[in-house]
């Protein structure tokens, strides 16, 4: 039997994530890419004051400290659309500082979408 070797949480790919600020607020989003590359993404637009990031935004009105150190992987999920689908979910449940609410979630195609994703198949 082969082990496989765990991967750290800096090299997940596919996953749904969790940015605390100090005030409480959080920043939650979805990465196909490494969580370590998108967390320096997020660092370098904070640096910049990148206006199209909510990060970003979010320090240069409030002049509040983003907890890096907390960052936080929710869950890994490798397909793209559940991925964003769960993003949404987290999105909308949390106190967060998202200026983009994600991807639209009309509640009778999402819970098509589930019905058809989530169904198991116990015959075998």
């Amino acid at each position: 039997m082969k082990v496989k070797t765990p991967i750290s949480r800096d090299q997940a790919k596919g996953v749904i994530y969790r940015i605390p600020c100090e005030c409480g607020q959080e920043y939650n989003g979805e990465a196909s890419k490494s969580i370590h590359d998108r967390i320096a993404e997020h660092r370098r637009s904070v640096r910049r004051g990148d206006t199209n990031n909510s990060i970003a935004v979010h320090v240069q009105t409030t002049d509040h400290i983003i907890k890096w150190e907390n960052v936080e992987v929710l869950q890994r999920e490798q397909h793209k659309t559940r991925r964003k689908i769960k993003e949404v979910m987290y999105i909308q449940t949390s106190r967060c500082m998202n200026v983009d609410q994600g991807m639209s979630l009309d509640p009778s195609g999402l819970t098509s979408y589930l019905q058809l994703t989530l169904t198991i198949d116990f015959s075998f």
